[in-house]
């Protein structure tokens, strides 16, 4: 340690301060100010070490990592008054991260109090949960478990404030945000992240996280709003292609690490834009309603479920929006009743994940729209799982609906072929049926015609015999008549001519005339004496 001071002790001095020792080395130039009350030091301060671990152990300013080697360089303005120590412009690089910024120290209280405002270039999330919980309790033991109980107390060395701005912050799995400011705000017990705002997945992340040990329990909470994130820079393999809004809160507890993912709870609101799933198509229906439906007769299950894999797990499906509330409950997160449309397809789908367990369940449905060619009892359907863990990843698939489809299909087409020839044989039994009856109408017609005819006949036959047979009786009676004329006529001829015979035969005889003949006069042949009646 090297020690140079020149001015006056009661009024101002100048100062060199120089400390090397196994690989550190500290400076100090600046002025000492007194007054009557306290002292002030302003200058400018270097450190360099190429392990600061001691010195940090030495203080009781361990952090994590603290015992594996810490290089420091670093150079500040330093001004000292009383307790308080103000780093001015403070550049340094601590390990591999690189930091700047204004700092204000103070160690008046029983703890030492950070404030101010700075700027790194990496922040490790895990850096700081193993401050709260114990860097023990978050290494998996022989069985992949987290099950070793968090430490009793935080390892918060000072309480304080710090405005963070950070090139990146890594979350751990869940990914690392970058151009990320927030007010980090701790105490013995506690961390908190307050007004965090920063660039993650392609969108933008927001929100609040606290993280606080009450004697080995550890409690964590928060809420985040998540923007027009990239769904393919969100999860590994995600199927699924998009812009994601996320949003929600979150909290949990528990004195062990998997404790604490066992009791997360939470809910919140996912949205996905534009999006495209990868592996379902939404023109896969058109092959099953092209299969030939004659004979009534369905492909086989083993024969759908290739026609599934071919048809339906193929290609891809784009959709506009679609989103779902999702709810957290001991440790699993579920997302029900998600739906995504694509013209005449949809997929449902309801997902849960263990937290613990890392796995990932699918409960999905891709449904298809069969326009005219549907049909009341048979749905085409393609329900289908998916599960997923860290180790492997499982689809199958249900072919028990379509294939239900198919059958129904074959055998409505094959009863409606048979209900056509049966319309068709009905058709010709009603023509048949029509003939015969025009048939039987024709033929009453005719025998009606026939009996009117022959009614005709017989009423003009017995009129006519009627007034034959008054001619014959008229003819009769007309024939007696002049029969009885003609005897009266004779008759009286006989009579006339008997009288006539009998006058001339008086009168010759009275007469007695000579020459005069008694003989009567007859009358001339062909001329009557009377005319005819």
């Amino acid at each position: 340690l090297e020690l140079k001071a020149k001015g006056k002790p009661s009024s101002a001095l100048d100062i060199e301060v120089a400390y090397s020792a196994d690989g550190t080395a500290a400076t100090f130039a600046g002025k000492r100010s007194a007054t009557p009350d306290s002292s002030v030091l302003d200058g400018k301060a270097t450190l360099v070490s190429s392990d600061l671990d001691p010195y940090l152990l030495a203080t009781g300013f361990a952090f994590p990592g603290t015992g594996l080697g810490t290089p420091v360089s670093l150079e500040t303005g330093l001004v000292r008054a009383a307790a308080s120590y103000e780093l001015k412009g403070l550049v340094a690089s601590i390990a591999d991260m690189k930091a700047d910024g204004d700092l204000m120290l103070n160690t008046a209280g029983e703890r030492p109090k950070i404030t101010g405002g700075l700027g790194v270039d990496r922040v490790d999330a895990a850096w700081m949960l193993e401050m709260i919980a114990g860097a023990a309790a978050l290494q998996p033991d022989a069985e992949g478990k987290l099950a070793a109980p968090f430490a009793s107390d935080a390892a918060l060395p000072a309480d304080g404030r710090v405005q963070l701005a950070a090139k990146s912050f890594d979350l751990g799995q869940i990914g690392v945000a970058s151009g990320a400011s927030a007010d980090v705000v701790f105490d013995a017990a506690s961390i908190r992240i307050e007004k965090f705002d920063g660039g993650f997945a392609g969108g933008k992340l927001s929100g609040s996280l606290t993280g606080a040990n009450q004697d080995g329990t550890v409690t964590v909470g928060g809420d985040f709003v998540l923007k027009a994130a990239a769904t393919d820079s969100l999860m590994t393999s995600p199927g699924i292609s998009g812009l994601a809004d996320l949003s929600g809160t979150l909290s949990a507890s528990g004195k062990t690490t998997d404790g604490v993912l066992a009791s997360l709870t939470g809910s919140g609101v996912l949205s996905i834009s534009n999006g495209t799933i990868a592996g379902i198509n939404p023109a896969g229906l058109a092959p099953f309603l092209a299969v030939p439906v004659t004979g009534g007769k369905a492909p086989s299950e083993a024969a759908v479920i290739d026609m599934i894999e071919k048809s339906v797990f193929a290609g891809s499906m784009r959709f506009g929006e679609a989103s779902a509330a999702w709810t957290a409950t001991n440790g699993r997160v579920r997302l029900p009743s998600f739906r995504a449309t694509s013209g005449g397809a949809a997929l449902e789908a309801d997902v849960e994940a263990d937290v613990p367990a890392q796995e990932i369940s699918v409960n999905g449905r891709v449904i298809y729209d069969a326009g005219n060619q549907a049909m009341a009892g048979a749905e085409t359907t393609v329900p289908f799982t998916v599960s997923r863990n860290v180790f492997e990843s499982a689809v199958t698939s249900d072919a028990q609906p379509m294939t239900q489809f198919l059958t129904q299909r074959a055998l409505e087409a094959e009863q409606e072929r048979v209900e056509a020839m049966q319309a068709a044989l009905s058709d010709k039994q009603r023509l048949r049926r029509d003939v015969r009856a025009v048939q039987i109408a024709y033929a009453a017609r005719d025998a009606r015609a026939l009996a009117r005819e022959t009614a005709v006949r017989d009423a003009a036959r017995k009129i006519g015999e009627d007034a034959r047979l008054r001619w014959e009786e008229t003819k009769a009676a007309l024939e007696e008549e002049q029969r009885l004329i003609e005897e009266a006529e004779a008759k009286a001829r006989a009579e006339e001519e008997a009288r006539a015979a009998a006058a001339a035969a008086e009168a010759a005889e009275t007469l007695k005339v000579p020459g005069f003949s008694a003989d009567p006069v007859l009358p001339q042949d062909g001329v009557p004496l009377l005319p005819e009646m």
